[in-house]
């Protein structure tokens, strides 16, 4: 059910289609817009596409108390008849849910136009701020994707795939270490991917213990030795790395801690 109205042109009487059924079925064009108006008004009230059984055919016929109505309908290609069903033509554009909206809002754009000056630019305005009210609710919506260096990507692709997790905090603590290299390397970018090219071929980087991207960045690791990312031995789940040791996965960020002998 698609509201209790219909579309109607004020052309319609006067179509080819509307006198062409006037002289098929012998009689005036008045009475045939009307009984068009009975079998519109039903497929918009019994159908949601335009589609009806075939077997309603003759139904039809007697709903506009005229044999031979439908019969006329098809001769000018206003309905269509296969062996299971009738269908309206263009159904979607003059009847239904949508082709109401359409012509509502074109009748309100005709009144705003014909409105006098002062009044249409009122409506303008509570047009724009409805407009504004959209493009704001869009924005809230709409999450921008962050956008990476062509530097950070390289860095990022190498570091090991295991632990390659929070990408988004690893570009901001990337961009720290270079603002804080840039005074004692000529080139950070280049510094920390041929650091983190070292770290990735140690056995550390290949453990359970590895650094998570953003950790191996804040706490400084590309200046470790790289010694100290290599295993020595393990011993009752601990193992040391060049006088290093981590025992536990719960400080797994932590990584090699000194410890005295």
């Amino acid at each position: 059910m698609a509201g209790d109205w219909i579309k109607i042109q004020h052309s319609t009487p006067d179509k080819p289609e509307v006198l062409e059924m006037a002289r098929l079925l012998n009689m005036d064009r008045d009475t045939v817009v009307g009984k068009l108006v009975v079998v519109w008004t039903w497929f918009d009230l019994q159908s949601v596409d335009g589609t009806a059984p075939v077997t309603l055919r003759a139904l039809l016929d007697r709903y506009v108390g005229h044999y031979g109505f439908c019969d006329a309908m098809e001769n000018v290609g206003w309905l269509e008849t296969t062996t299971e069903q009738l269908a309206l033509p263009n159904y979607g554009y003059h009847l239904g849910d949508n082709a109401k909206k359409r012509a509502q809002s074109a009748c309100r754009q005709a009144v705003f136009r014909n409105l006098p000056r002062n009044a249409n630019s009122n409506a303008d305005s509570v047009t724009r701020e409805e407009k504004r009210r959209e493009e704001k609710r869009s924005k809230k919506h709409t999450k921008k994707a962050p956008a990476y260096s062509e530097a950070f990507e390289t860095w990022w692709e190498l570091y090991p795939r295991a632990r390659r997790t929070g990408k988004l905090l690893a570009a901001k603590a990337y961009a720290k270490a270079i603002a804080q290299l840039k005074g004692d390397h000529p080139d950070p970018d280049a510094y920390l991917l041929e650091r983190l090219e070292l770290f990735a071929a140690s056995e550390w980087a290949q453990s359970k213990y590895c650094w998570g991207p953003t950790p191996w960045l804040n706490q400084g690791h590309y200046d470790d030795d790289p010694q100290a990312w290599q295993r020595k031995g393990t011993t009752d789940g601990k193992y040391e790395t060049s006088g290093r040791y981590h025992n536990s996965d719960d400080d797994q960020d932590a990584g090699p801690r000194s410890i005295k002998v």
